[in-house]
């Protein structure tokens, strides 16, 4: 969830403002990745090895501003 805003100070800058808010839930998965220094695609094929992750429950906020400027 998030808003923002975005005012056209001149004819050539722009101001911008906005608030983003992230909520994860408990989570737990489970993928494969690339292990460095294997070969991908060669003679031993694609190397993988498991990778487990988990968290807990994160609220997250971020707040950006931005000016622009139009050519």
């Amino acid at each position: 969830m998030g808003g923002g805003a975005e005012w056209h100070a001149t004819t050539n800058i722009l101001l911008r403002a906005e608030h983003l808010y992230y909520k994860v839930n408990n989570a737990a998965s489970g993928s494969a990745a690339f292990v460095p220094g294997t070969v991908p695609f060669g003679a031993a094929g694609l190397a993988t090895a498991p990778v487990n992750y988990g968290w807990n429950s994160y609220n997250v906020q971020v707040g950006r501003i931005a000016v622009s400027y139009l050519f």
